[in-house]
């Protein structure tokens, strides 16, 4: 493409105007080889870091009804759980938990004389299912509790690294946990690495590429990566057997 492209320019060029053409084709001929090269070792090097340590391991597993989430703010009518505790650390208007504090979410009938009435007139205004189908018997009550009360807690932590400040290219390292708060033990842990590519020039390069992408895995998509933390470690207890 830019041969066809300096061929043209130089027979409606003059010689001086001919010589900066060519120059500044080499440039960006140069810039595109060194972006294509550096994506070429970031992937290159996040592929080792997936098949390094990336991927879902539980160590044992645990009947509970809830857990406290310092991570994600989770939608209780699609979980499968009776129960959420969170935290927030600051005051917010525009929240659905205006004070700070800790929280303790729980799945109640209707008539309970317990739905918490701003939730409720939230969920209200979804149209689909589970939405309806939940609020027509059940709605959500909320509790403040002056600290988590849960026996399991999910958390998170996460570290970067450039691997390209100029260009904003950087490299991370999520690691999410199912802990047993008493004790700390660690139940189960999730690990995966993102590379975020940054610009390339002034343009704004891909979205990132985590361990789950066709481009790591080499598949023809890519898919969610090691799904499934805490609902393969905090298993709902078993109905007791009524039978005889």
């Amino acid at each position: 493409m830019f041969g066809e492209f300096t061929v043209v320019a130089t027979y409606l060029l003059g010689s001086h105007s001919r010589d900066l053409l060519k120059v500044l084709l080499v440039s960006v001929y140069s810039v595109s080889l060194i972006a294509c090269s550096s994506e070429e070792s970031n992937l290159k090097t996040l592929k080792a870091l997936c098949a390094k340590d990336a991927g879902l391991t539980v160590y044992r597993t645990a009947e509970a009804y809830g857990y406290h989430d310092s991570v994600n703010e989770i939608d209780l009518v699609k979980s499968s759980y009776n129960f959420i505790e969170i935290c927030r650390k600051r005051d917010s208007l525009s929240s659905i938990f205006p004070r700070a504090g800790c929280y303790r979410l729980s799945k109640v009938a209707r008539d309970s004389g317990q739905c918490y009435a701003p939730l409720d007139l939230r969920l209200s205004t979804y149209a689909v299912d589970p939405y309806p189908e939940f609020l027509s018997s059940k709605c959500i009550a909320v509790e403040n509790i002056a600290e988590p009360q849960a026996d399991y807690r999910h958390e998170a932590e996460s570290d970067e690294w450039w691997t390209d400040e100029g260009r904003g290219s950087r490299m991370s390292r999520s690691t999410g946990r199912v802990i047993h708060a008493r004790s700390g033990e660690i139940l189960s842990e999730r690990i995966s690495y993102h590379w975020y590519p940054g610009k390339h020039g002034s343009f704004e390069s891909t979205p990132h590429v985590g361990c789950g992408s066709y481009r790591v895995t080499g598949k023809s998509r890519s898919h969610t990566f090691a799904p499934g933390l805490i609902e393969k470690t905090l298993l709902l207890p078993k109905p007791l057997d009524s039978g005889g």
